[in-house]
């Protein structure tokens, strides 16, 4: 196997002498990458003095740069200036508004006896009466199932009606007599028969069959209850 070696040459001259002569010699690719970046920092080195004899590149006159100089203290001194310059306060503004103060309001009320105590005048004001709503009256006479008795021939009897009514007639004399001033009678038959009516007898107790099994209770007033019981 061979060795092989690589020699790269560089020669920079003015004309009238050498400025650069410089050989670099390679072993191998990677030794021949830096010889050519070692011949291109010599070459752009020497290009900006080319530049500058050839008058592509001018130099700066010495009136040039006394003017830059000159400048560069000028904008120096100027800076310091500023710096020890108090500052200036700060014009006022306007004087802030200040904040409205809330109106005074009167409370709301609904009852004109409120409104008195912020409206004196209102004192003389006189409250309609109220009206208070009446509950309705309950229905004159007597309806559903009743124990009658006629006033006039003591007949006593078992009646019914759906409706209510105020009179009544007695079938054994025809009398008519009222139903308006009646009592309640209620009890429970001994065969389990819930019963319960109207009755216009004023005797301390009665009796009455039961609707079933026919069995006839005694029925006594209680005052505390204010109907007939057993």
């Amino acid at each position: 196997m061979h060795d092989y070696s690589y020699s790269a040459h560089l020669v920079i001259n003015d004309g009238y002498e050498d400025r650069l002569d410089m050989t670099i010699t390679c072993q191998n690719a990677q030794q021949l990458l830096r010889a050519r970046d070692s011949f291109s920092d010599q070459m752009n080195t020497y290009i900006a003095e080319f530049a500058m004899q050839s008058n592509l590149v001018r130099m700066p006159s010495d009136e040039e740069q006394n003017t830059a100089a000159l400048q560069a203290i000028i904008q120096e001194q100027t800076e310091k200036a500023k710096q020890q310059e108090p500052e200036e306060p700060a014009e006022p503004g306007p004087p802030e508004a200040a904040p409205d103060e809330p109106e005074e309001s009167l409370p709301l009320h609904d009852d004109a006896l409120d409104a008195v105590c912020y409206r004196p005048d209102l004192a003389s004001f006189k409250l309609a009466p109220t009206e208070i709503p009446q509950k309705a009256a309950a229905p004159a006479g007597a309806k559903g199932l009743m124990r009658l008795k006629c006033p006039k021939c003591g007949d006593v009897f078992v009646a019914f009606t759906k409706d209510y009514r105020t009179e009544w007639t007695c079938k054994a004399c025809g009398e008519r007599f009222s139903l308006e001033n009646t009592a309640l009678f209620e009890y429970d038959c001994s065969c389990g028969r819930h019963t319960y009516g109207r009755t216009n007898i004023e005797d301390a107790d009665f009796s009455y069959p039961c609707g079933d099994c026919g069995k006839a209770t005694t029925l006594k007033w209680n005052p505390k209850a204010k109907k007939y019981m057993e």
